[in-house]
């Protein structure tokens, strides 16, 4: 019996020195001492690193997951040089041109005879609608220019999967922030040019089909071909990744939230004080009700 058990009892007694206490589980071994986890030696149940342990390995880990959209595509695995290009050209080309045609019909630059003016002189709720309308339509374009800042931010730290993302991604950045500006515009515009406040409502409906095109056709394509999202952080920039993520970068929002909610702040303030629609403004100069040309008659009543 002695001889059984010294064996044991010595075993104890060795790790019994560092206060060691072991637990088994179905596929891992770890040993928990004062200073900390520790991980035993490869075993055939050992499933990997105990948490923790290895700071550099986590960073490598740590990953950004881009919206599943047509311009992060440009820079996600297993597409190629070409449909990294097709892609964001494609969908910012639809995008822009429903974008003109909505924008740009009679019935949100004038009306009965008369421009549209920017506010109404005769209804306070009408007016109460715009203003909640053109707070909507701030917060829908300002999640799409996070978007594209998410993408940004993955240009700049990720371990990008092919030697053309870098290029592609930019190109598909561009896109989508131009696109982000363009349909803020037309938004703005639309919304100070409505007439009633159902038609403020409507409006902005709208414009927010024209802003998740992109999304909506990035889902379809995810749905018939499996793409990873996850750019993996380049491990040169983990620190960099880890500040982002605790109080953000400075710059990037300036330039994908500050200045856009100023543009489109001046832009309003601007309309309201020349009484002229944006679109108004933009394709045919200032226009007024004011002193407006009228026809004149003949002796039998008809124009010349």
């Amino acid at each position: 019996f002695a001889f059984k058990v010294g064996p044991l009892a010595c075993f104890c007694m060795h790790y019994g020195e560092n206060d060691a206490e072991y637990s088994y589980g179905p596929t891992s071994r770890v040993a928990h001492t004062k200073d900390g986890s520790r991980d035993m030696p490869d075993s055939p149940g050992f499933s990997g690193f105990s948490p923790g342990l290895n700071s550099e390995h986590e960073a490598h880990q740590d990953t950004i997951t881009l919206e599943n959209d047509c311009y992060s595509m440009a820079a996600v695995k297993g597409i190629s040089f070409i449909p990294a290009v097709v892609l964001p050209f494609g969908c910012a080309l639809v995008q822009f041109f429903v974008l003109y045609f909505f924008a740009f019909s009679k019935e949100n630059l004038f009306d009965e005879g008369q421009w549209l003016e920017p506010y109404s002189r005769t209804s306070m709720s009408v007016n109460f609608m715009k203003v909640v309308s053109f707070m909507m339509v701030l917060f829908k374009i300002s999640t799409e220019l996070q978007h594209a800042q998410k993408l940004c931010h993955a240009l700049s730290v990720g371990e990008l999967p092919h030697r053309h993302s870098q290029t592609t991604g930019a190109w598909a950045l561009m896109l989508q922030y131009s696109m982000a500006l363009s349909v803020l515009y037309s938004a703005v515009s639309v919304v100070l040019a409505a007439k009633s406040a159902a038609s403020c409502i409507l409006k902005i409906f709208s414009v927010f089909v024209v802003v998740d095109m992109d999304n909506l056709a990035g889902k379809f394509i995810l749905s018939l071909v499996p793409l990873d999202f996850t750019i993996p952080v380049n491990p040169a920039y983990a620190d960099d990744h880890k500040l982002h993520r605790k109080k953000g970068d400075t710059c990037r929002r300036m330039f994908f939230l500050v200045l856009p909610i100023l543009f489109a702040i001046i832009m309003a303030l601007t309309a309201v004080s020349t009484n002229t629609v944006p679109l108004s403004w933009l394709k045919y100069g200032r226009v007024s009700n004011t002193d407006s040309p009228q026809m004149l008659l003949r002796d039998d009543g008809c124009c010349p």
